[in-house]
């Protein structure tokens, strides 16, 4: 019987190793992933305009065999305020995997990730980008060509707990599955085993464990605009045989690393990544309540001048 909706959803967060995870699955026999993030169920948000015909959906989850389990990978549902619903409308048993990320971290990758890409973020400076939002949220100072503005809403990406509240309320808990960046990037093979596992697949199957989608310096060309103009791209991915698309893919990871290599991103100073860190520490601590996870690591240590009094009080009370 052709699948009507996904058996599974990576729901977000978008820089936070779903890229990779997608591949990783991917290649996984008893999985099959649709091609890139379809963002069918996201109608709040115009991630694909024209959005996704419903026929278009069905088509590229036909391409899945009877015996695997169909992924769809589209890093915004965890921002959408209907996508949850419209997934579990669609098959109240599907699991959702959602991956976060050091708030400061990930905003760096983000803005990075849009600097590089063209006309996707017209201010070079993280901290200056993020003070836009207010405008942006207006209609103003937006990037051309830049896609749909949510995007560019800094302060909403590290809200992940909102997110997964939205989804453990319809799916529950337990269908519910939250990965860590850090786990993710230290100890890959623990992870996958641990999300074939939810998924309930083999779970001995090794992946070639390549990082995908790094950030890299990409032209803004011509074709890669007509690439983005509507959703047909997704059926022209459906058609490409296997042995293209992991030579694509190569191809891709290669360019890219020559493009960083060549012009790699600026520093991330760490007066930066401190002052977003404090900017976000009352999400980090309500994300902490929601999945149960200890994430003190990703604050900020108090660092004292090792001649301070501060110093030399703590170091005699050591």
């Amino acid at each position: 019987m052709p699948k009507t909706a996904p058996d599974f959803v990576i729901a977000g967060a978008p820089k936070c190793g779903t890229t990779s995870l997608h591949h990783w699955l991917n290649q996984h026999p008893a999985i099959h992933m649709l091609p890139g993030e379809p963002h069918f169920f996201s109608e709040d948000l115009a991630y694909n305009d024209p959005p996704m015909p419903a026929l278009l959906y069905r088509t590229l989850l036909d391409a899945s065999a009877a015996e695997q389990l169909c992924g769809d990978r589209s890093t915004w549902y965890l921002y959408s305020t209907t996508a949850s619903q419209a997934i579990h409308a669609a098959n109240p048993a599907a699991k959702i995997i959602v991956l976060v990320r050091q708030p400061a971290d990930m905003l760096y990758s983000v803005h990075s990730h849009y600097c590089q890409r063209g006309q996707r973020e017209n201010e070079p400076d993280l901290l200056k980008a993020m003070a836009l939002e207010a405008d942006r949220r207006q209609g103003r100072k937006l990037p051309e060509r830049g896609g749909f503005p949510e995007k560019y809403y800094y302060s909403m990406l590290p809200d992940f707990a909102s997110g997964i509240q939205r989804f453990q309320k319809l799916f529950g808990p337990e269908r519910v599955k939250i990965v860590v960046f850090d786990d993710l990037k230290t100890d890959p093979q623990s992870v996958y085993a641990d999300v074939l596992g939810f998924l309930g697949v083999d779970k001995d199957f090794q992946p070639d464990f390549k990082v995908y989608n790094q950030a890299a310096p990409l032209p803004d060309s011509l074709f890669r605009r007509l690439w983005r103009t509507g959703t047909w791209r997704y059926a022209i991915r459906r058609l490409r045989p296997k042995w293209w698309q992991r030579f694509h893919i190569n191809f891709k990871r290669r360019r890219r690393a020559r493009a960083a290599a060549r012009n790699p991103r600026p520093a991330f100073s760490t007066a930066a990544r401190d002052l977003i860190t404090r900017q976000f520490e009352a999400q980090i601590s309500e994300l902490e309540k929601v999945i149960g996870h200890d994430l003190d690591k990703w604050r900020i240590k108090q660092r004292y001048d090792v001649c301070s009094p501060a110093a030399k009080q703590e170091s005699s009370n050591s």
